[in-house]
């Protein structure tokens, strides 16, 4: 109850002494200077600017076109060789196939979200933190793999990711 009067107290106090008087004489008409002050700059310290016109010769021409590409060129160089080489002598073993007849479509360096590697496994548990790393596709006669690897060098085929989850049945079904 004491906050309350105390507040109340200084609502009023407040609206009082917004609602003094103003000391100008509202009444009396306001008195303009009839010579104000000039200050003048001697010419010698001024500086002539020159302004471009609106429209000058730079736009007037159109932009260049760059020609576009006819074909794409997969990203390399940005995983490290010894990893590269690690990856391809693993899926040389589980395919039976030289690792020279396997072609690297791309090879990129990349943050996970985290510990999984952008591939989770159901029933396992990863650290929730930004892992640097790399993903690897290569393709094998049109069959493609895709590796994820974190920099430390750590790598595996991510074979399936997440299994669908098959729809939940409805009481008709």
């Amino acid at each position: 109850m004491r906050i309350l009067v105390s507040l109340i107290t200084l609502l009023g106090v407040i609206a009082c002494i917004g609602c003094q008087p103003n000391p100008i004489n509202a009444e009396a008409p306001l008195e303009l200077n009839s010579s104000p002050t000039v200050t003048r700059i001697p010419a010698s310290q001024t500086q002539a600017m020159n302004t471009p016109d609106r429209i000058g010769e730079s736009m007037t021409k159109t932009p260049e076109r760059v020609p576009p590409t006819q074909a794409i060129t997969p990203v390399t160089g940005e995983v490290p060789t010894k990893l590269l080489d690690s990856i391809l002598q693993d899926l040389s073993k589980r395919t039976g196939v030289n690792s020279e007849k396997i072609s690297v479509t791309q090879a990129q360096a990349i943050i996970w979200n985290d510990g999984s590697l952008g591939c989770p496994q159901p029933g396992k548990m990863y650290t929730m933190a930004l892992v640097p790393g790399y993903r690897v596709k290569l393709e094998i006669g049109g069959q493609k793999y895709d590796y994820h690897a974190a920099e430390s060098g750590y790598f595996f085929l991510c074979e399936s990711g997440l299994p669908s989850i098959p729809a939940p049945a409805t009481p008709n079904s």
